[in-house]
């Protein structure tokens, strides 16, 4: 990525294999048993929604994974809604 704010990549050795590990600044940690999807042909939305619109609060860390059935999108929103705290 190459971003200076960026300490940390999350990959799997086929999106970052481990001999372009020297490519990137930041730290690669590896999930075992795992690959990230991509579509390259997935349309993306028209705009970003602000998080106030998607219920998030403004000053938090959200870690999220989506899935592409908007059935369990909304289980997993309604997860985080369930076990969200302030801190």
């Amino acid at each position: 990525m190459g971003a200076d704010y960026i300490d940390y990549l999350i990959a799997d050795p086929t999106v970052v294999p481990e001999e372009d590990r020297a490519f990137y600044s930041e730290q690669i940690v590896y999930l075992p048993d795992t690959y990230q999807c991509n579509d390259s042909h997935r349309r993306i939305g028209a705009r970003e929604l602000t998080r106030a619109e998607a219920g998030l609060p403004e000053e938090a860390f959200v870690f999220l994974a989506v899935s592409t059935q908007p059935q369990d999108h909304a289980r997993d929103v309604r997860h985080l809604d369930e076990h969200s705290f302030d801190g």
